[in-house]
């Protein structure tokens, strides 16, 4: 089963270009049988949310992933919900699996506290993954800090180093994953994972990440 694990839409993401009707359509068109939808949870959120309530801004958050579902209801592609968190003091992204509507709604304000803290209150089974981790401006985490990184970023707008960050989850034995890291409508659906089993829904997905059980997806051209 073919999986997109990083892309985002311009319902949240605001260096995002794609509605989510032509994110899902493109995905699907794509060969994809299955979409994350990672929007940035990160100060840039807040700072479109102001004058909102909590409940308020976490419902703006969700609605990519919400309009994605149903564009993916009527064509067949399964969506499932993940976050892109860029927590202080910045300027690092991790990508979040495992952690829903419910925890958003019950926890702090994510974006302004710091990844150790966080980690604390993620639900037992939320898997974290630093994005990109060594694409310009990023930071290293420390290794047990984390349950792996992105090995393979598709976003052919930067350079991220993709080899270096697989020799990096070699050498400290992180466990890998690969995105395309889709924004806009002329971006390639370029990575994600082959999952030997078949998945439906975020639980299992947690679990299949867990096992290892997937091939990854890169293209040459990131």
């Amino acid at each position: 089963m073919k999986i997109e694990l990083h892309a985002h839409t311009s319902a949240v993401s605001r260096c995002a270009h794609s509605k989510p009707d032509l994110m899902v359509k493109t995905c699907k068109e794509s060969g994809y049988d299955a979409v994350v939808v990672t929007e940035h949870y990160s100060n840039s959120h807040l700072s479109q949310c102001v004058g909102m309530s909590f409940d308020e801004m976490i419902s703006a958050y969700m609605r990519g992933y919400y309009e994605s579902r149903n564009e993916g209801e009527k064509i067949g592609l399964r969506v499932f919900f993940g976050i892109e968190l860029c927590c202080d003091p910045g300027p690092n992204d991790y990508l979040i699996y495992g952690a829903d509507e419910k925890f958003l709604r019950s926890a702090p304000v994510l974006p302004e506290m710091q990844l150790t803290d966080i980690i604390k209150i993620l639900p037992e089974s939320a898997l974290v993954y630093q994005a990109h981790p060594f694409r310009d401006n990023m930071r290293i985490t420390p290794p047990e800090r984390l349950f792996g990184i992105e090995v393979f970023n598709g976003n052919l707008r930067h350079n991220s180093r993709n080899s270096f960050a697989r020799l990096w989850a070699e050498k400290y034995g992180l466990n890998m994953i690969s995105g395309s890291d889709y924004h806009d409508s002329g971006d390639p659906f370029c990575g994600g994972a082959e999952f030997y089993d078949n998945i439906n829904s975020e639980a299992e997905l947690v679990t299949a990440l867990k096992s290892g059980k997937y091939e990854l997806i890169t293209d040459s051209r990131a």
